[in-house]
This record gives structure tokens, C-alpha cells and sequence, in this order.
């Protein structure tokens, strides 16, 4: 799991923030996907864009968030809990 980004509240109700301390033009693509690969939200992000609000409206259970960046760096991935 990443340092890279800090994802909060988590576990979450569904509402969170999304943080990455890395330069921000060295990432483009944010995406969330349930255990089974289905990906439940994917973004393109913004030029400069270091700070997301999700509203991720999907069944509890366990979710990866992932950052693709585009700088050739190890993507970033970090586990979410969404809970009701």
C-alpha cells in the first residue's frame, strides 16, 4: 500500500477526501474498484488537482483506490472500507 496518498474518513459511509502529496503533474487517472475488478469510479484528474471529494454510492465492503501516474513512478493503491 502507498504513502503517496492519504484517503479519509476510512472506513468511510461513503463520503471521503482523497489527498496525494506527489507532485500533482505526475499523476492523471483516479479509480476505485470493488474485490471482484469492477470499477466503481474512475476520473480523470485535473492539471495541478492534489485534493478529491468522492461520494462513492456502492454496497459495503472492501474497495481499492488507485492513482495512475503518468511520470513512469509505481502507482499508488490504498484499501477502503465503505461501511452503512
Amino acid at each position: 500500500m502507498s504513502k503517496d496518498i492519504v484517503v479519509f474518513p476510512n472506513p468511510t459511509r461513503g463520503k471521503m477526501t482523497v489527498f496525494s502529496d506527489r507532485d500533482a503533474d505526475s499523476f492523471r487517472i483516479i479509480k476505485i474498484t470493488r474485490e471482484d475488478g469492477k470499477i466503481v469510479y474512475q476520473r480523470i484528474l485535473e492539471r495541478n488537482e492534489k485534493r478529491l471529494e468522492i461520494f462513492l454510492e456502492s454496497a459495503p465492503g472492501m474497495y481499492f483506490l488507485q492513482i495512475i501516474y503518468t511520470d513512469g513512478k509505481a502507482n499508488a493503491l490504498k484499501k477502503i472500507l465503505l461501511i452503512k
